[in-house]
């Protein structure tokens, strides 16, 4: 079977500082394995068995491969035909009967796209092709967290085999035994008796009054917006409460899609009651900390505009919701930086004169957000 694609570029992420060169007029993206097999939509390991340059002004050259090994998104095809640039410092010098790993990402307008940043390797023996092989396999399912740097959303992150994946309550994935699943449910590390896969079936919401019996000491809001409600709260240890509330009921719990869905998000956490007396007071005053983020945040990111503001007399860091203000970064094992700009919310934080940290987060504008703030009693 024969399946005509055209590969999309690999490297559509905008770095910020390690780059590798490759010529005088082009400089590619790093990247592992592990990366560069996450971020790409196809990888196979095939021999190149033709050549045929493109027709018309497309300027393609159209590379045939007998596939020994799909990796990931083509099922059991056995010939395979892509496309790369012909000629000029981004094609790729494909070779006829030589043996290659293969990446591919989606690009609108065609199905894919392959160039000479698309971490394509020339494997030049059986043992090159075999390493190989067995080392994409290996991180076919890298570790959550890993994954979760590299973009993928809580529902698709996948686990290695007899492991099943969790959420702790601040939406940290992991993978664990069945048994150890359970044990941690025990301890409230993760919610109820359904892993994340399963996680469309029961938000495993407490009352405010479930909630006040665990973590007595969190505040609630006497202003909402119109129309918006508790839906949900969840407090997993007397030090920490999570609070949703919402114009509708929810069908999961997963903090940044109910944000993004206009939901209002209130993190409270007693500092003074896990962290040690002598390690709180090397972190600073409550003041100086919130000042701290602030400039941290100008030097790093300045559209996002963030702004020092007053609760009920408290400094808070407070920054207004932007689609494209924030910077989404992630650090690889290889020293490798990526950087790229995202959406970001409306969010408030302040530490009150009792050491409880307020975190709160929507997309509703920042005018709003402080009004529940300042009504949190």
């Amino acid at each position: 079977m024969k399946v005509l694609v055209i590969f999309a570029i690999a490297s559509i992420i905008m770095l910020s500082g390690l780059v590798r060169p490759v010529s005088s007029q082009m400089m590619c993206a790093g990247g592992d394995e592990a990366f560069h097999f996450t971020v790409s939509d196809i990888v196979l390991i095939g021999t190149v068995t033709e050549i045929n340059p493109s027709t018309n002004t497309e300027r393609y050259d159209y590379i045939t491969f007998d596939v020994k090994y799909p990796l990931k998104g083509l099922g059991n095809v056995t010939d395979f035909t892509v496309a790369t640039y012909q000629g000029g410092s981004y094609s790729y010098d494909f070779k006829i009967n030589s043996e290659y790993l293969v990446h591919a990402n989606e690009r609108k307008g065609v199905q894919y796209f392959t160039d000479l940043c698309s971490a394509n390797q020339l494997l030049k023996t059986e043992k090159d092709v075999e390493d190989m092989k067995d080392k994409l396999l290996e991180i076919n399912t890298p570790p959550p967290l890993k994954q979760k740097q590299y973009g993928l959303a809580l529902h698709a992150i996948k686990c290695k085999e007899n492991l099943v994946l969790i959420q702790k309550y601040d939406g940290t994935p992991a993978c664990v035994t069945e048994s150890t699943k359970q044990k941690l449910i025990e301890r409230g590390w993760t919610s109820k008796d359904n892993s994340i896969l399963k996680i469309g079936t029961s938000t495993n919401c407490m009352t405010l009054e479930q909630s006040k019996e665990t973590a007595p000491f969190f505040k609630i809001p006497t202003y909402l917006p119109e129309g918006y409600e508790n839906v949900c709260s969840q407090s997993g240890t007397p030090s920490e409460s999570y609070i949703v509330y919402h114009y509708q009921g929810i069908p999961y719990w997963n903090i940044p899609e109910l944000i993004s869905d206009g939901a209002i998000f209130i993190y409270q956490v007693d500092e003074k009651n896990i962290v040690p007396a002598e390690k709180l007071e090397t972190l600073g005053t409550a003041e100086q900390r919130t000042q701290e983020t602030y400039d941290d945040v100008m030097n790093r990111n300045p559209s996002l505009y963030p702004q020092l503001i007053r609760i009920n007399g408290i400094l808070a860091y407070a920054v207004d919701s932007c689609p494209d203000c924030g910077i989404q970064t992630a650090n690889f094992t290889d020293g490798t930086f990526v950087q790229k700009s995202t959406s970001t919310e409306t969010k408030i934080k302040f530490i009150d004169e009792n050491g409880v940290n307020y975190m709160l987060k929507t997309t509703l504008p920042l005018d709003e957000l402080i009004l529940v703030a300042e009504s949190l009693q």
